[in-house]
């Protein structure tokens, strides 16, 4: 079991660090991977090595808390690899306890987050690592238990579900974060009766998922695979959707030890995809429903224009008869009717105008749109 949490520790894609209070006391692989510096480079070197010049005040912060005996989850900040890159990084600290309780240092585990979108790769790569190197580690006498205790900190604060299992299909890591996302723990069960007690489902939610499928079953025949499914047992109430990965565990001759596989839990991600799409359905009712609308209203308006393009002759004719009135008999009138005569033909000029506008504006909605980049 130690040997095979040693390789837990030493092959995880993660930044897995321990440290005293402080010095950094070990430097896994997947730390030299985030940071760039190898293990001989960060052994007894302090954490500030790998901070901005503004985040120097926040390893003190830290430390305060690990020696109160408080863990930090899920802490995102930012940190400066060997190459002077700054990358942000997501990171879980926890005390690490003497055989008396005391706090004798501290376990660190960070995730580049730089790159999300290459989470599925990363599970993938840690899971292949994982199975290769599992049985190559031999970990020393000295500082076992202190040793132990750090790989089950590392399993106990990891936020993906990993679990393990041998040749026989018997579960030998089954790590907290597993148990919490699918509702249970490790059961010696066959292969035949593993769906039925943890209620895997296929994308429909409703058929049980292929057991030739499933990705750890499939990593203890010696294949690499990844899946998506839905997960419903009693445990788990409205039930929950995982993503997961798994690689075979072999031994360093190369014979097939088992199988070991990472998932993660993305019922969030699935009921967001599911809200997008009730979205986008509403959307297009919506569209449509506007757009009987706009015909309607189009409608409406080609008989407005229509009506008031033939219904102009009255408009005409007043303004003709005025005119007329004005040329024969203009020497007649008084000047105050002729103000009101040359009132009447400016106001069937404007009221023709305003006819004209209307009229060349409703040719203008029938025009169609040629969108335009502008600058």
């Amino acid at each position: 079991m130690r040997e095979r949490l040693a390789a837990v520790l030493e092959s995880s894609d993660d930044a897995i660090i321990s440290k005293t209070l402080d010095v950094i006391a070990a430097w896994n692989r997947g730390a030299g991977r985030v940071f760039g510096y190898s293990a001989s480079e960060a052994v007894g070197k302090p954490m500030s090595m790998l901070m901005p010049t503004e985040g120097v005040d926040e390893e003190s912060d830290i430390l305060a808390r690990i020696r109160r005996g408080e863990s930090v989850e899920h802490f995102e900040t930012v940190r400066i690899r060997k190459d002077g890159d700054s990358i942000d990084i997501s990171a879980t600290i926890s005390p690490i306890r003497d055989g008396s309780g005391a706090v004798v240092g501290a376990s660190k585990i960070a995730r580049d987050i730089t790159e999300r979108k290459r989470a599925d790769a990363v599970l993938a790569k840690r899971s292949e690592e994982l199975s290769r190197q599992a049985e190559e580690l031999l970990c020393p006498q000295k500082g076992l238990e202190t040793q132990k205790l750090t790989l089950q900190s590392v399993l106990d604060s990891m936020s993906e579900g990993l679990v393990a299992a041998d040749e026989q299909g018997k579960f030998i890591i089954w790590n907290p974060a597993a148990e919490r996302i699918i509702g249970l723990g490790p059961a010696n069960v066959s292969s035949e009766e593993c769906s039925a007690h943890y209620g895997p489902l296929s994308a429909d939610t409703v058929t049980p998922f292929p057991p030739e499928q499933n990705p750890l079953l499939r990593a203890l025949h010696g294949e690499v695979g990844s899946a998506e499914m839905s997960l419903r047992n009693s445990e788990l109430g409205s039930g929950v959707w995982i993503e997961s990965s798994a690689s075979p565990l072999k031994d360093k001759s190369g014979v097939l030890r088992g199988g070991v596989v990472a998932f993660r839990d993305i019922t969030q991600r699935k009921t967001d995809e599911l809200e997008i799409r009730k979205l986008n359905d509403e959307l297009e009712e919506r569209v449509v429903k506007r757009t009987t609308q706009l015909v309607a209203a189009n409608h409406e308006l080609e008989a407005f224009t229509d009506s008031v393009s033939r219904d102009r002759a009255p408009l005409r004719h007043i303004a003709g008869f005025a005119g007329i009135f004005v040329e024969e008999f203009s020497s007649t009138l008084e000047p105050q009717a002729q103000h009101y005569l040359r009132r009447i033909q400016d106001s069937a000029r404007c009221i023709g105008e305003l006819v004209d506008g209307l009229l060349d504006l409703a040719q203008l909605g029938r025009q169609p749109l040629r969108p335009q980049l502008t600058e």
